[in-house]
């Protein structure tokens, strides 16, 4: 007896499969989007850029990191949270 469902023309073996759900440590996401590595090198920089007064993205260019990896990096290293311009204001 053959059920009719929803989905059921995807299991069918003579189509093509689809990149895996989870394969390993794949778990769907793009390939070279594993968590950045940072040197030592790269902390002096990033250090000395900020200290400086670079914002977030010159700083990202210098290293050659995404921005929100240098600021979550800049968070770890016990730098201060810049606040946005418009809230300076404010406080």
């Amino acid at each position: 007896m053959l059920i009719a469902y929803a989905g059921a023309e995807r299991r069918s073996g003579d189509t093509a499969p689809e990149t895996p759900r989870r394969k390993g440590n794949y778990r769907g996401r793009k390939p070279g989007s594993k968590a950045a590595v940072f040197t030592p090198e790269d902390d002096a920089e990033i250090i000395r850029l900020y200290i400086d007064g670079a914002p977030y993205d010159v700083i990202a260019k210098e290293v050659g990191q995404p921005r929100t990896n240098v600021f979550n990096r800049c968070r770890l290293l016990g730098l201060p949270l810049r606040v946005g311009r418009w809230r300076k204001g404010r406080l």
